[in-house]
């Protein structure tokens, strides 16, 4: 039973290590679509492209979020459920950025404007049960 537990934490350490890995090619090639993005910005007009911009950062933001929580949990914190919450949460709001930018389905908007009222919700119900201030969250 001893062995099967060592073999078990040794896969959970290389999982762990995986998913680090991971993460840092995503927030490499984050970084790499907002420099795209930005060289679009500013090449194409400012009008269009803050939307996909702010997306862009918003991408990049969370990826730092996820790797932030994945390295505290390594040095043995507790695992934070609500960043999963503000992942889904900023995804929403990026959606609705996107949607703003093409006023002909402007009414498709309206789904993603509820689900972050209620994503938004949970998130500041799990923080105040954590304890956690909302403003420190990620960073404790």
């Amino acid at each position: 039973m001893k062995r099967v537990v060592e073999i078990s934490d040794t896969i959970s350490d290389l999982m762990n290590i995986l998913v680090l890995i991971i993460m840092f090619a995503l927030i490499i090639g984050a970084i790499g679509v907002l420099v795209r993005d930005t060289i679009l910005f500013y090449k194409d007009g400012f009008s269009s492209g803050l939307g996909i911009l702010l997306g862009s950062l918003l991408v990049l933001w969370v990826l730092m979020e996820l790797l932030h929580t994945q390295i505290d949990f390594l040095k043995g914190g507790k695992f934070n459920v609500s960043i999963f919450v503000l992942v889904a949460l900023v995804a929403f709001i990026r959606k609705l950025m996107v949607a703003s930018l093409k006023p002909e389905r402007l009414e498709i908007a309206y789904y993603p404007v509820v689900v972050i009222g209620v994503l938004s919700l949970a998130y500041w119900l799990i923080q105040k049960a954590d304890g956690s201030d909302i403003k420190e969250a990620g960073h404790s």
